[in-house]
Parts: C-alpha cells; structure tokens; sequence
C-alpha cells in the first residue's frame, strides 16, 4: 500500500544522505543502541514534526498564520504522506 508508510527521500542527517520509510497507523518510536547523536531527535523533533506543523498551518488564513510561529523547511527532498502528527519531547516534567 503506497499510503500506508510515510516516505521521507534526500533527507540530510549528519552530513548522510537517507531515504527512509516510517509505517502510518502504527506506534513509532526511535531508539539506537549505545548511538548518542545519531540523528534520532533531529528526525523526529526537526524534520517529521516541524513539517507536520508548516503543513498543518499551510491551511489557515494569511492572517492566523502570521500570528503562529514561522518553521524553516527541514533539509529533506520530499516528503509524502505526512499526516498531522503528536510530537512527545524527551524532556524531564519534573526536578
């Protein structure tokens, strides 16, 4: 099914290139073993989530628009079947 995975291609991690595919309709988490900074939050923080946002915003009037935060266009090719997403941070709630 082509609607099925959400396709990423040309995306630029760390001076790598990458095409990847991430399944819709699933739970995804990205985990690395023993891989501090290899590129994990910046796919899902600055590349899935930040274009989920300028995609989700894209649909409201030029006067909203310019009252919401403005988002770069992450460093990827294309991106399709992007669908509004639910971004979890990893940062601690409580000290």
């Amino acid at each position: 099914m082509f609607y099925s995975v959400i396709s990423l291609s040309g995306l630029i991690i760390y001076l790598k290139q990458i095409d990847e595919k991430i399944p819709k309709e699933k739970l995804v988490v990205f985990v690395g073993v023993g891989e501090s900074g290899s590129g994990k939050s910046s796919l899902a923080f600055d590349t899935i989530a930040v274009e989920s946002s300028r995609q989700w915003q894209a649909s409201y009037p030029l006067y909203l628009r310019n009252k919401m935060p403005h988002y770069e266009r992450p460093a990827v090719e294309s991106i399709h079947n992007l669908t509004p997403s639910i971004v979890i941070g990893d940062n601690t709630l409580f000290y």
